[in-house]
């Protein structure tokens, strides 16, 4: 990609490049296309504790940017899960290195069938942030 100090390419025809790229079909830009003009909310959940194993379905329209299971010992295998409405995991914190907390991070849409799942065989607490569409 040329620099921004190349003559003739400018900011602006970078970031055209870049909104034609996210607006195709099936994207996150579509998801956003379809929500333009709603109102967005800041989402919070938890601390609020997870039975292990058990699983939090957040409401319908919302994206979590980051998801924390809270509390888990080093020696617990980090098995945190977000899953989708067939129960196919679209992502995972699977790593025992991590000391009482295990992290997500990322733009994880919930439609009001994904859901976390904490994997351990004990309670933990979750905490969820992002924001939801009205």
């Amino acid at each position: 990609m040329p620099s921004m100090n190349t003559p003739g390419v400018k900011a602006l025809d970078v970031w055209d490049v870049l909104i034609t790229q996210i607006t195709k079909a099936g994207s996150i830009g579509e998801l956003l296309d379809d929500y333009a003009g709603h109102q967005l909310t800041p989402y919070s959940y938890g601390p609020t504790n997870l039975a292990g194993p058990g699983s939090y379905i957040p409401p319908a329209n919302t994206i979590v940017f980051i998801a924390h299971l809270v509390g888990a010992s080093i020696t617990e295998d980090g098995k945190f899960y977000f899953y989708d409405g067939d129960n196919i995991f679209l992502d995972a914190y699977v790593n025992k290195n991590d000391q009482y907390c295990r992290t997500m991070v990322g733009l994880m849409f919930c439609d009001g069938t994904n859901k976390f799942s904490n994997g351990l065989v004990t309670d933990h607490n979750l905490i969820l942030h992002g924001v939801t569409m009205a």
